[in-house]
């Protein structure tokens, strides 16, 4: 009788184990995708539902400027495994006090869903789509849309400019133009270990060839402001070297920016600072997305 309850509860353990080990991939509908605290004020649209649940997306509305506002869609950084729109609040903010309207998108990460990052990346061209359906709605400038994003954000934002990606059945074709501007902050852009993103492999598995965005760039670019720090141990600097390289081959304007001795990502408040006023410049100054009431 002792060896028939000590077998139960041996069995019990290990199903306890094992759904402790698969707890971070379990989807819970409708609490996958909590409003982080920071963007409370913000405007919250469902732009997409999946069986993980309803994804939302949150808008920032100038407080002043001349409608229809300049819009730039940002996408958090994490590894496609972990974040919030959060994350990219403090520029979000900013831009917005400079007289752009701002759409942070929530998408689908591994550790809250189980997901892959390939639906990653659908979900953010779906909510690029869903930002050029609701254009008059939300009083934006069609010829006035930037995408941009950190790190792995940065990834997502490249695939918005590729409005076919051959090779991947996941992704349905683009059925709008491609951003007017792009602002990439230590983007990945190569997925392969072999050269590029040091978790490739480990992140993408067999999918980290085919999303390596080098084997999807289009001919032609937008405006690029391109940030790296030269001492990032997790996103190669040499891989913006090489985007860069490539903007510029196809006779795009890329303001590339290093940052001597620095690591990976935005850290602080003064960083946050200096990011978001070369960002706000560079979208003002060289791609037009001045809007002169804006403050």
């Amino acid at each position: 009788m002792v060896n028939k309850y000590s077998k139960i509860l041996k069995c019990a353990s290990y199903c306890c184990a094992w759904f402790a080990l698969l707890l971070p991939f379990v989807s819970l509908r409708g609490e996958s995708f909590e409003a982080p605290k920071n963007l409370s004020d913000a405007e919250r649209y469902i732009y997409k539902s999946t069986e993980s649940g309803d994804i939302p997306l949150y808008v920032i509305s100038p407080k002043a400027g001349v409608k229809p506002y300049p819009a730039v869609i940002l996408y958090f950084g994490g590894g496609w495994a972990k974040g919030n729109p959060g994350f990219i609040n403090p520029l979000a903010r900013a831009l917005s006090k400079a007289g752009m309207l701002v759409v942070l998108p929530d998408y689908r990460t591994a550790e809250r869903t189980g997901s892959r990052p390939v639906d990653s990346v659908a979900d953010a061209r779906d909510a690029y789509v869903w930002l050029h359906g609701h254009v008059s709605e939300l009083n934006i400038d069609p010829r006035r849309i930037a995408v941009g994003g950190m790190s792995a954000g940065g990834h997502l934002a490249l695939w918005t400019l590729i409005p076919i990606a051959d090779g991947i059945p996941e992704l349905a074709r683009l059925p709008v133009p491609p951003p007017n501007a792009l602002v990439l902050l230590f983007p990945v852009s190569d997925t392969t270990s072999e050269s590029g993103y040091a978790g490739g492999v480990r992140t993408f598995g067999q999918e980290a060839v085919r999303m390596n965005v080098f084997g999807h760039l289009p001919d032609q670019f937008p405006p690029t402001y391109l940030v790296h720090g030269n001492q990032d141990g997790v996103v190669p600097y040499e891989n913006s070297l090489r985007l860069a390289s490539t903007i510029l081959q196809s006779g795009g304007l890329c303001n590339f920016e290093t940052l001597e001795g620095r690591g990976h990502g935005v850290r602080g408040r003064e960083e946050w600072q200096s990011t978001s006023a070369a960002v706000i410049d560079f979208l003002t100054m060289k791609a037009g997305f001045r809007n002169e009431s804006g403050k």
